[in-house]
């Protein structure tokens, strides 16, 4: 058990230290104030259908919030403490012993495309949206660059920009970290926190599906190879993890490879049908909500053993606005411990509603290079 921290009042500035644990053993808790109570709005959690109104703190840990009025512990910080602690339970309970890592924040200190300095935030479901050419897939790309510099590569190749490469990643494990990435003369330089180190040496997942209309000869591949060419992971393992995938919300009630056989078809069966169908008889919508229900089991398998983060990009674009909302609202419930990134083109959304179904709306606006970040976009 985690020692509770010292009685003592906190300090208006600096930044925010992390909860050791969501809250330490007490036997007085209680929630932040609401705004009514005359505190800052940014203590009070959103209302939402899986996200509770008020946060349960020990009276140690209370006192640390409410003497700093939301300047330091906004509300975003501190669900992302308990999308933390809930995953470091679910790991406990299901008798795995795995690293945590929640990245909480981007600051963009020099790049392309962007106005600096800038800085993006992160929830457990961050939505960012904008136009072409405004930086969405470039913001995903630099943040998986901490966990495999391969993503990294399309930034390689640009001779002496004018503004290079150089961010810094926040993230808790639970203790806060900073890890900088730095592309100097195309080479790729690390710091930890602020140390120059040779390699990165925090291991993160980033689940990337591809959209299909990314993939070179789509429409003449076999079942097999577009299922393989989507997840760049083998397809019989993706089968096997479908046959335990049985999520309350899921889509897919099954999933089989054709045996024995020469076509290489793989058939799918959906709620509320009692038969298989091959990916090519179903339409291209429910095709891509296939793609990524099969996403979000691949990576609920890998956050058991790693930290996680599932990246759609521009692949729920197809999705309507009803299958964009459920989506979203499935992936920040608690059977979900990895966190996701979505980006939306630009278009007619009730971004109110996927407010309240827990995601964090961050908005691009502008060209390139001096495209701004805008936080809380509705």
């Amino acid at each position: 058990m985690l020692p509770k921290p010292p009685r003592r009042r906190a300090e208006s500035n600096g930044p925010a230290r992390p909860l050791r644990r969501l809250c330490c053993t007490a036997r007085t808790r209680r929630a932040p104030p609401s705004p009514s109570a005359g505190r800052s709005p940014r203590l009070a959690f959103l209302p939402g259908r899986h996200l509770p109104g008020r946060l349960c703190l020990c009276a140690d840990h209370a006192r640390l919030v409410d003497n700093n009025r939301g300047t330091r512990f906004s509300a975003q910080l501190l669900r992302e403490y308990r999308s933390l602690h809930e995953a470091r339970v679910a790991r406990e309970q299901g008798g795995i012993v795995a690293p945590l890592g929640w990245f909480h924040k981007v600051g963009i200190n020099s790049a392309p495309v962007f106005a600096t300095p800038a800085q993006l935030d992160l929830g457990k479901v961050t939505v960012i949206t904008g136009a072409n050419g405004t930086g969405k897939t470039a913001l995903w790309q630099w943040t998986a660059g901490i966990g495999d510099a391969t993503y990294l590569r399309r930034w390689l190749g640009i001779p002496r920009p004018r503004d290079p490469l150089n961010i810094t990643v926040t993230y808790f494990d639970p203790l806060e970290r900073t890890v900088g990435v730095c592309i100097e003369d195309q080479q790729i330089w690390y710091t930890v926190e602020g140390r120059s180190v040779p390699f990165q040496p925090y291991t993160v997942r980033f689940v990337v599906p591809k959209h299909p209309r990314d993939i070179r000869e789509w429409e003449r591949m076999d079942d097999q190879s577009r299922l393989h060419s989507v997840f760049d992971l083998p397809d019989t393992g993706i089968a096997k993890l479908m046959e335990t995938w049985s999520p309350a919300r899921g889509f897919i009630t099954g999933l089989e490879l054709a045996k024995d056989s020469d076509e290489r078809r793989v058939s799918v069966r959906l709620r509320g049908s009692d038969f298989y169908l091959g990916l090519r008889q179903i339409s291209s919508g429910e095709l891509m909500v296939v793609l990524v229900e099969i996403a979000i089991a691949i990576a609920a398998f890998f956050s058991q053993y790693t930290p996680t983060v599932l990246v759609l990009d521009d692949v729920v674009g197809d999705l309507d606005d009803s299958g964009l909302q459920s989506t979203i609202e499935w992936l920040g419930t608690r059977e979900m411990n990895f966190q996701t990134i979505v980006t939306v083109p630009q278009r007619a959304i009730d971004y109110a509603a996927l407010f309240d179904a827990g995601a964090y709306i961050v908005g691009l606006e502008g060209r390139a290079p001096s495209v701004e970040i805008v936080p809380g976009t509705r």
